[in-house]
């Protein structure tokens, strides 16, 4: 799903604002590869960067790095070689500042008392003065928990506040994004305590001129409850995204989740169900607004239908979700072409009339409303090119074929290669005369370059390939000159005549169903070998495009014709015919 686009003039602070600089740090990275190597350069760049997170006195910048070190070290500790030693093998080893550091965090997140047991006897011998936030981390608890929601609905902030055994207090910030499937967009940790905080995103909001929100407190099982949820659609939804500093603070953030209460069951307002929506939305003035034509009826039905499959809720109208809605309903094959036309004219009565019902600002409806004119034309156009009505056409021909009918499909690709029901009718198998270049239909400039190209061709079909024969070379020389007559442009652009020949000879024979095993068939590249060049599909579409007079693609390609199909290609189609027709 698209990413936020930002028309909103009044929103939620930026989360970088608050963002501090020692948060957003990243030590080196390292892979499986450099993890059992501490002593090499990328150990210590490792070290070098939990030194500076270690030493800036924020309690943010080191667990944050520390905890994806653990993390990422334990993960790969399984797939060591023989005889490697593993990353907090090696720390075990290393008698420093920031080895003990981080043993302290690996004992916090050891999974079992026997690791964690041995992780403590090390430290024991250790002697270098430890931060109390890195030596607590375990006893570390989430201790409040306020909410930022945007009135819009588009995404949320989760503000949790933590509290360690020696007074330290740190702030963690959580971003659940709906439009993207309600998934966690961005966390990160700032090494203040919650109160400054929330006060200085209060301040934001005010500069904003935004009066309504106030940062209210949640309950830790909702906190937690929305937090996990939207982790779990990251890995379904998402499970590569990364922001910023996200995912790496992800470890962290989940082991502080685990010391908050057990989420309910069942949390905040149920969504409206949609069959009450649409019943009420043309009771409404907006309703009132259309004429309640069978269209009109129908479009209403998919754009409720759609917000409440997007965000779950029938009524959240955003930008975003205009824009997300009428990008995808632009090739649904299950929305209808008529009630498509009716969307950008019905839409806005639907946004009015679910930001009336919500209680939404007028200035937020403007902006709303205006994204409907901005992306309108999206779903005007993409329907004008007529792919949904193709894949529609296509998925009902599957569909029968699946079912054991497969006189539908065969049937469309009858009419799909020959043009016309007259075509499909006449078709007979009589073989194609030998028929001389004719020249008499292709402008004068393009003699000497046609003759050149169709001389490549002949000397194919000469080279004794069972399927290249007279016939074929009839159908090369019709296409050809169909071609310079019909769109000469496109034999005017710069191209080796050999490249040209290939391409055709490769075309022809493909809708021929002469590229295949020999040796009633060919190999695709014997054709290249023979000619001596390589041949071009984009080439083909064009040269295609110019012969037939109409643009096609590769769901509704324009046909051929009888005229460039050889005898055995047209007997083969008979055979459906007789069969299907």
């Amino acid at each position: 799903m698209p990413k936020k686009t930002g028309r909103s003039r009044r929103r939620p602070p930026n989360r970088s604002a608050t963002r501090s600089t020692a948060s957003r740090s990243r030590h080196p990275s390292a892979g499986p590869s450099d993890l059992p190597v501490p002593e090499g350069s990328e150990g210590q760049d490792l070290m070098m960067g939990l030194r500076r997170s270690l030493r800036s006195g924020d309690p943010a910048a080191f667990l944050v790095d520390a905890s994806a070190v653990v993390t990422l070290a334990t993960a790969t500790e399984a797939d060591l070689p023989d005889g490697w030693v593993g990353l907090l093998e090696a720390m075990c080893e290393i008698d420093i500042a920031e080895t003990t550091a981080l043993l302290h965090v690996a004992s916090a997140f050891a999974g079992d008392d026997l690791s964690r047991h041995r992780l403590l006897r090390v430290l024991a011998t250790r002697r270098q003065p430890m931060p109390g936030y890195v030596t607590g981390l375990r006893e570390a608890r989430v201790t409040s928990a306020y909410f930022m929601g945007d009135d819009l609905g588009d995404g949320d902030n989760v503000i949790l506040g933590i509290d360690f055994p020696d007074g330290t207090r740190m702030t963690a910030i959580v971003y659940i994004d709906h439009n993207m499937g309600t998934i966690v967009k961005d966390g990160f940790f700032i090494g203040e305590r919650v109160e400054l905080v929330r006060e200085r995103y209060l301040e934001l909001i005010e500069e904003q001129g935004d009066t309504t929100s106030d940062l209210p407190p949640m309950e830790l099982g909702e906190a937690r409850g929305r937090i996990e949820e939207a982790l779990d659609n990251l890995d379904m939804f998402h499970p590569d995204w990364e922001q910023d500093g996200w995912p790496l603070a992800r470890p962290l953030l989940e082991l502080l989740l685990e010391t908050m209460p057990e989420p309910d069951e069942v949390s905040g307002a149920a969504a409206p169900e949609v069959a009450d929506v649409v019943s009420a939305f043309w009771l409404s003035p907006e309703g009132a607004e259309l004429e309640r034509t069978t269209d009109e009826l129908d479009a209403v039905d998919e754009l409720f239908d759609f917000a409440a499959d997007h965000s779950r809720d029938p009524l959240r109208w955003s930008p975003v979700v205009v824009e997300v809605c009428l990008r995808e309903l632009t090739f649904d094959p299950t929305v209808s072409d008529s009630a498509a036309e009716q969307i950008p004219r019905v839409l806005p009565s639907v946004i009015r009339f679910a930001h009336r019902t919500r209680g939404i600002p007028p200035e937020r409806t403007t902006e709303t409303l205006a994204a409907v004119v901005e992306w309108a034309p999206v779903l005007e156009a993409g329907r004008a090119m007529g792919i949904t009505a193709a894949i529609r056409e296509s998925e009902e021909l599957y569909a029968a074929a699946l079912a054991g009918d497969l006189g539908p499909l065969m049937r469309h690709r009858l009419l799909e290669v020959l043009g016309s029901e007259d075509a499909v009718v006449a078709l007979d198998d009589t073989p194609h005369p030998d028929e001389e270049l004719d020249l008499s239909n292709v402008p004068a400039d393009l003699h000497e370059r046609v003759t050149a190209i169709s001389g490549h061709l002949d000397r194919l079909c000469a080279g004794g390939l069972p399927p290249v024969d007279t016939e074929f070379r009839t159908v090369c020389r019709r296409f050809l000159t169909g071609v310079a007559a019909r769109g000469p442009e496109v034999l005017r652009r710069r191209a080796k005549d050999v490249n040209t020949a290939s391409t055709i000879a490769w075309f022809l024979a493909k809708e021929n169903n002469l590229i295949g095993p020999p040796p009633d068939r060919l190999r695709a590249y014997t054709l290249v070998e023979v000619i001596g060049a390589p041949s071009s599909q984009d080439r083909a579409w064009a040269l295609r495009d110019a012969y037939t007079q109409v643009e096609g693609s590769y769901l509704r390609p324009a046909a051929l014709g009888p005229g460039l199909l050889v005898s055995r290609r047209r007997r083969e189609l008979m055979l459906e015919r007789d069969r299907y027709w």
